[in-house]
Parts: C-alpha cells; sequence; structure tokens
C-alpha cells in the first residue's frame, strides 16, 4: 500500500480512538448517576431512531458507488440534489406518522419505553429525519478522499457529546434525559455539517427520472430497512427474555464493537475508492489484501485486551455497572475474523453483481440470526446468543465467498485467517478458564500481546515504517 493510503487508513480511524476516549472519559461520570434500567431504557429509543432512520438512507453506499463515484460534477450536484431533498422527505412522513402512532407501536412492540415523554420524542425525530444525510456525508468524504474531514466529521460529535454528557450530569439532576440531551447537541452539529459538506453539490431541484432510478434498485433499500428490522427484533428479544440490565449490559457491549467495526471501516474507507478503480480496470485486489492483513492484526490485538484484562478495564470505567460486557466483547472478537474480512467479496459484488446479490448479504446475515436466536434464546439463553452470532457469521462468510466466486478470480485468504481465528480462539479459552483473578489476566495479557508482536513482527515493523516516513513528507 501507498504510504498516502497508510496515512489516510490512520486518519481514517483517528476519530475511532477519540471517540473511545470520550467514552472512557464520560462513562464514570455517567455510572455514578445512572443505573443500568436508565441505559436500558436509552438504547431501547436508539433502536426506534435506528429502525425508522434507514428508511431515508436509499441504499447509501450502493447509490454513491454508482450515480456518485466517478462521475461528472454536474451528475454528483443531480445526484445529491436528489436523494437529500428525498431523504429528508421521507424521514418527515415517518416522523408525522410515527407521532401519531406511537402509543400503539410503542405499547405492542416495546413497552418499556411507551412513557417517553416530549424532549425525548422531539430528539428521536431529529435524529430520524438527518439519519439518511449523516450517512451521505461519510460517503462523500469518502468517495472524495477528505480524510481530515472525515476525522473533523465523525470526532467532533463525540466530543460535543461527552462535554454535554459530564457538563449536565456534573451540575444538573436532568437522570436519563442527560443521554438524549447529549445525543441531540451532537446530532445538531451533525447537521451543521450535512448543510456545510452537501451544499456545495445541492444546486438543483431533485431530477425525478433519476429518483425512479434509485427507486428501482429498491432490493438494496429493503434489504437495509430488513437489517435493522432484524437489530431491532434482536434486541427485542433480548430485553423480553433476559431483561432490561443484561439487555444494557450486551448493547454496551456493542460500543466496543462499534469501535473495532468502526476502525475496520476506516481502513476500507482508505482504499475503498482506489480498490474500485483497481478491480474496475484489471481486476486487482493488491489493495484489498493489505488492507485485510491489517485488519486481522487490529483484530487479533483489540481481542487479546478483552480476553484478558478488559474485565478490569471495563469495570474501573463503569464503576463495576458493565464488567461483563467484555465477555460479550471477546465473542465479538471471534466473529470479527469471518465479518471483518469481507472487503474483497464486496468489492467484486458491488462492481459485476446486481442488486439481488447485493441485497442478499444482508439477508443471509441477519436473518441467519434472527432465525437461531428465535430458536435458542428461549431455550439456552445467553448460550444461545453465542451460538446464533458464531453460527451466522460462517453463514455470511459462506455466501460471500461462492457468490464472489461466481463473478470473478481471486486469491483464496481464508486459510490464513482461519489460522489466526483458531490462535484468537485458544487464548479465549486459556484466558476464560484459568484467568480467575487480576494477577493472572495481567500476566496473560503480557504474553499472548508479546506473542502477537513476534507472529505479526514483520508486518507491524513495515507498517511503522511506512506511518514515520508519512508523516517526514507532511512536515
Amino acid at each position: 500500500m501507498k504510504n498516502k493510503i497508510k496515512l489516510n487508513a490512520v486518519i481514517y480511524s483517528l476519530p475511532n480512538f477519540v471517540t473511545a476516549i470520550c467514552s472512557i472519559i464520560s462513562l464514570p461520570f455517567l455510572t455514578q448517576e445512572l443505573d443500568l434500567n436508565e441505559f436500558g431504557y436509552f438504547f431501547l429509543c436508539s433502536i426506534i431512531v435506528n429502525l425508522f432512520g434507514v428508511f431515508t438512507s436509499l441504499g447509501s453506499s450502493f447509490g454513491m458507488a454508482r450515480y456518485f463515484h466517478g462521475q461528472s460534477i454536474e451528475k454528483q450536484n443531480v445526484f445529491i440534489s436528489s436523494i437529500f431533498f428525498l431523504s429528508i422527505l421521507i424521514g418527515f412522513v415517518i416522523c408525522v406518522v410515527l407521532y401519531f402512532f406511537w402509543d400503539s407501536f410503542v405499547a405492542v412492540f416495546i413497552p418499556e419505553i411507551s412513557t417517553v415523554n416530549g424532549d425525548q420524542m422531539f430528539i428521536i425525530f431529529f435524529c430520524i429525519l438527518i439519519y439518511g444525510n449523516q450517512l451521505f456525508v461519510s460517503e462523500v468524504l469518502t468517495l472524495n478522499k477528505k480524510a481530515f474531514l472525515f476525522f473533523i466529521y465523525i470526532a467532533s460529535s463525540s466530543i460535543v457529546s461527552t462535554l454535554v454528557n459530564i457538563f449536565l450530569i456534573t451540575y444538573y439532576n436532568f437522570g436519563v434525559d442527560t443521554l438524549f440531551y447529549a445525543l441531540f447537541a451532537s446530532s445538531l452539529l451533525n447537521f451543521l455539517f450535512i448543510l456545510l459538506v452537501l451544499s456545495k453539490y445541492i444546486k438543483s431541484w431533485p431530477d425525478i427520472n433519476l429518483l425512479k432510478d434509485i427507486l428501482r434498485e429498491y432490493k438494496i433499500i429493503v434489504a437495509n430497512i430488513f437489517e435493522n428490522f432484524c437489530f431491532f427484533i434482536e434486541r427485542n428479544l433480548i430485553t423480553r427474555f433476559l431483561g432490561v440490565e443484561l439487555f444494557a449490559i450486551f448493547t454496551h457491549s456493542k460500543n466496543y464493537e462499534k469501535t473495532i467495526i468502526n476502525i475496520n471501516t476506516a481502513v476500507y474507507r482508505s482504499i475503498y475508492s482506489l480498490a474500485l478503480d483497481e478491480f474496475k480496470k484489471n481486476k486487482g485486489f493488491s489493495f484489498c489484501e493489505k488492507s485485510i492483513e491489517y485488519i486481522v492484526i487490529l483484530i487479533f490485538f483489540f481481542s487479546t485486551f478483552f480476553y484478558t484484562i478488559g474485565y478490569d478495564f471495563i469495570a474501573l470505567i463503569s464503576n463495576n455497572k458493565f464488567s461483563d460486557a467484555s465477555h460479550f466483547v471477546g465473542l465479538w472478537c471471534l466473529t470479527f475474523f469471518y465479518r471483518s474480512t469481507n472487503m474483497m467479496y464486496n468489492i467484486i459484488i458491488l462492481v459485476k453483481g446486481d442488486e439481488k446479490t447485493y441485497a442478499n448479504i444482508l439477508y443471509y446475515d441477519k436473518l441467519t440470526l434472527i432465525i437461531l436466536m428465535l430458536a435458542l434464546l428461549p431455550f439456552f439463553g445467553l448460550a444461545g446468543i453465542v451460538i446464533s452470532y458464531i453460527v451466522s457469521a460462517f453463514v455470511l462468510k459462506i455466501y460471500l465467498f461462492f457468490s464472489a466466486k461466481k463473478l470473478s478470480r481471486f486469491p483464496n485468504i481464508e486459510i490464513k485467517i482461519t489460522k489466526f481465528f483458531l490462535i484468537s480462539l485458544l487464548i479465549f479459552v486459556i484466558s476464560f478458564n484459568f484467568g480467575s483473578d487480576l494477577q493472572s489476566r495481567l500476566i496473560f495479557f503480557s504474553l499472548f500481546y508479546l506473542l502477537g508482536i513476534f507472529i505479526f513482527r514483520k508486518r507491524l515493523f513495515n507498517l511503522l515504517i511506512e506511518i514515520m516516513a508519512s508523516f517526514k513528507k507532511i512536515y
């Protein structure tokens, strides 16, 4: 990979480190005043945003790759103008419908949040309204290779949210409303970014014919809606069978999962445009292969941390309220070896596949997970969640592998990935069974990190040299 790409990967990753640091700083303040039920209440309200906000995304990445990437300025202007107004219109209609049918909807599906107040409802609606355009801004900055501006866009909202959380929890007694006000502050900042970035392209009224073309790709749009619907069902099942407190712990663990997913996405963003060009021009995968190597290294060290001293780390920053989340994070890390290394297959399907093949990615992933959870969660509890996630990760990998194989030749990287998966699984088993106290977990952490440094020594050394060379060129 070129030095500039490495530097971009670092810059795209920085917002995730900022977000993680902000979470570490704010969580001790929040957990002093809020209990698990209040966190669970807020997380359940967030599900509503995801469930209905996705209707405004209009296929996001797929549409951007088809109608924005590599197009003339005129076509880009028409495309952004069209999806911006359509997204806002859809969001407005959804908010109006939800407002009038809120009680009947919530009372049936999420009774735990049926008592939502006016301020909370307004914030939920505002987040739904701008949901799609937030994704469009991310895609525009990525495809235009604006890594630094992307960093400002993502990191600033995390910083603002943290500052609002700390200020309100310190000087006021708003209870769970603190989380909502912080969400509103960060969303308002994101809205300003939407206006700032997309205003460059909004030069005309929406093109009706283009909107028809976008809506004809309904399979992608429906697949995205289906993904978030499955997300809603999954969280609902956990709440029903395991309770709101365990749901809060589960959702908190998903924040750490989101951190590594975002870092993985940062690597993906740094080579996305170039990988598309490389495959379109000469059917090459050099950018994808190198990126996957770095993703595997990241997953290995991230997972080792949570297998060992992650429990103590979370206990420290959460006043011991979310410490059990480390066990869930360990599960997510194992599945990452197969969920986060599909970049090459996605590029092939995105360029040469049709809407159905691309949409089926979500169906194979989420439908498998939901079916397994429906079957196993009532009888096996937490073990049912573990089995469901691991099996669904394998099913998704198999689908992507064979779907991409029908469309193009590609290097087989799965043997190497499986080797590192098995090593990581062994570390997890050893730590879980023999890491009974902090001292033993610290010893395991040190030993397994040294093992990782030895295994990846050449790649880590090359990465360090290339990053240093990139920064030297800047200065």
